[in-house]
């Protein structure tokens, strides 16, 4: 997904999320306006997480509680846990909110108790468009197509969206 187009998905997903959400409760305290109780908790979680770019443009917003990624290939796992925990010092260094992030090395259909677990406290769920896709990404010779192994991220010749 193109990187501007992060901003009107997550836009989109957390509307769906406040809409089908009981956010409008309100409290009167001592006399005072209405004001929202607590926050109900938004757990995102991207199955096929890759190197947590979902998880990334999801934690700016205040709303967003907990980041949850689901990888099954061990070397998008590693380089999604080197990110966030530069992420995380960065982060604290500047004194910034930053949500839970939970990240799982498992194949997304596992049956898996902490898999149950995460997937049953998410509010919002999201699937890259090519998890069961079968193409061999980056494997091309070619320095001019697209999918030059130089091309990716990780260096491998076997990289598959998940």
């Amino acid at each position: 997904m193109l990187q501007s187009s992060w901003k009107v998905v997550r836009t989109k997903l957390l509307q769906a999320f406040e809409t089908t959400s009981d956010t409008s409760c309100t409290a009167h305290v001592g006399g005072e306006n209405p004001r929202p109780m607590t926050q109900i908790p938004c757990t995102f979680v991207d199955a096929g997480s890759e190197s947590g770019r979902g998880l990334y443009q999801m934690i700016g917003d205040t709303r967003v509680t907990h980041v949850a990624g689901v990888e099954y290939q061990l070397a998008w796992f590693k380089l999604s846990q080197n990110i966030f925990n530069s992420v995380r010092n960065e982060f604290e260094r500047r004194r910034y909110r930053m949500p839970e992030v939970t990240l799982i090395h498992s194949c997304m259909i596992a049956q898996k108790p902490v898999l149950k677990w995460l997937y049953s406290i998410s509010s919002i769920m999201w699937m890259n468009n090519f998890v069961y896709d079968k193409y061999a990404y980056f494997s091309s010779t070619n320095p001019l197509d697209a999918n030059y192994k130089r091309n990716s991220l990780l260096k491998t010749k076997d990289l598959t969206p998940n």
